[in-house]
């Protein structure tokens, strides 16, 4: 009995470093991201991929409709506590600039639209908000988010932001994309 007794607690550790290990593996293939690593995807003065979606109460939204508009689309889940934290730098960086100079438009990545407006509720986001976003996601190589880019009014993208950014960044690159 003594020698099951000490294999016990070995069996449970294994058990703890195996989870460990599925966790730092998920994390290195992709997930939330606190800090941005090097590189982009290629899109920076690429004219803007096209899409569209629907918002969680089924209005239809579609990059078109930010057409001579300077935006910034974010791609971010219910889920991922990075893109949460984000939501208030977004909406802090909104404020800064007119309606008229700045839209924010997020696509979530969700795989069920449930979640979405419950957030936006609690997040208290006030720009547009589409679903169904994951092939859109999926097709630009994205491995991560909160993903964004920023498109000027020529509907060219002008940044690319990868993980969790602060309001600063955001502001200036807005106001270089507005120039």
């Amino acid at each position: 009995m003594e020698g099951s007794q000490a294999r016990q607690p070995i069996g449970r550790h294994a058990r703890h470093l195996g989870l460990l290990s599925l966790v730092a593996c998920l994390l290195a293939l992709g997930g939330c991201r606190k800090e941005a690593p090097q590189g982009s995807s290629g899109l920076v003065g690429q004219p803007e991929p096209s899409w569209s979606y629907v918002t969680p109460e089924g209005k239809p939204i579609a990059s078109a409709d930010f057409k001579g508009r300077t935006h910034m689309v974010v791609f971010w889940a219910t889920w991922c506590g990075p893109c949460r934290q984000e939501v208030e730098e977004l909406k802090a960086v909104r404020t800064q600039f007119s309606k008229d100079s700045l839209e924010i438009v997020g696509l979530s990545v969700d795989e069920s639209v449930s979640p979405v407006p419950v957030s936006m509720q609690e997040l208290k986001i006030d720009y547009p908000v589409a679903v169904g976003a994951f092939p859109l996601f999926d097709s630009l190589h994205f491995d991560g988010i909160p993903r964004s880019y920023l498109v000027d009014a020529k509907g060219i993208v002008r940044e690319e932001f990868d993980g969790l950014t602060d309001r600063g960044q955001l502001a200036a690159a807005v106001a270089r994309a507005l120039k």
